[in-house]
């Protein structure tokens, strides 16, 4: 993994070299319409990643919702399991409802269920206590056909988490588990479209940064450190996530230290 302290140019131009690591274009396909607001920004990796993960894993959107007494989840002899319906074709079948539960200081971020697959997460994530690993001998889950709603459900076990950061966990699932591939759009979650229009120059990223409204500043800012301490707390092997993260990270950051000398 690269050194966050590193400087950005030397980070960037390491990454852009004839061997093809990550890069960004300019600017990126994936980025917000102009039209929506940063209010719907501040959400994007709250709804529509964890939508995403959803449809990936043929879930409806009603399975994001808050989950009551979650207390009493760490109470069970067992863990609690959760039915949820399918939309068919059923792509990709979780083994898991992860109950991500967001830090006491931290009340904007509601409990969200998210689906993992627990053998591709082991595969791919060196962190071996996160989610328990499955006996080799574990039946994968089945679906079950409701007749009264003429519908297929399937029935997994729900596991309260804790992560550094709750509201980046499911930009940090869909590309550490490979389920998204376009680092662009990784890095429009993490950068506005304006200072990524000015790579591979650090210092025009970091002054087009440091000039956003104090609001979306502290956005990315939290975003930046949040998907970082992720990343490290599962030991993320995606290079996605170790090779950009720390990039835009330290482009934020020098952001930062340029809005506390203009102060």
């Amino acid at each position: 993994m690269e050194a966050v302290g590193q400087p950005t140019e030397a980070i960037l131009s390491r990454h852009g070299n004839s061997r093809g690591r990550v890069a960004l274009s300019s600017p990126p396909p994936c980025h917000l319409p102009a039209e929506r607001s940063f209010d719907a920004l501040c959400v994007t990796p709250l709804h529509s990643l964890h939508a995403q993960l959803l449809q990936i894993h043929s879930l409806p959107s009603a399975v994001i919702s808050r989950w009551a007494k979650l207390s009493s989840l760490r109470a069970y002899p067992s863990p609690p399991t959760h039915t949820i319906p399918l939309v068919a074709p059923v792509s990709r079948l979780p083994t898991h409802l992860l109950a991500v539960v967001p830090s006491p200081n931290d009340r904007r971020t509601p409990t969200l269920l998210i689906p993992v697959d627990a053998n591709l997460f082991h595969e791919v994530f060196d962190n071996t206590t996160f989610i328990p690993q499955l006996p080799p001998d574990t039946p994968p889950p089945s679906p079950t056909f409701n007749p009264a709603t003429e519908a297929f459900t399937a029935t997994v076990p729900v596991l309260p988490v804790v992560v550094p950061h709750a509201p980046s966990l499911a930009l940090l699932l869909l590309f550490g588990l490979g389920l998204e591939t376009d680092r662009n759009m990784l890095a429009a979650h993490l950068l506005p479209a304006e200072a990524i229009a000015e790579f591979p120059n650090a210092a025009a990223m970091s002054g087009v940064v440091s000039r956003l409204p104090t609001t979306q500043f502290d956005f990315y800012w939290e975003m930046n450190q949040g998907l970082w301490r992720n990343t490290l707390a599962l030991a993320a092997r995606n290079a996605h996530l170790t090779e950009l993260v720390p990039i835009t990270l330290k482009v934020v950051a020098d952001a930062r230290k340029l809005r506390i000398r203009r102060w």
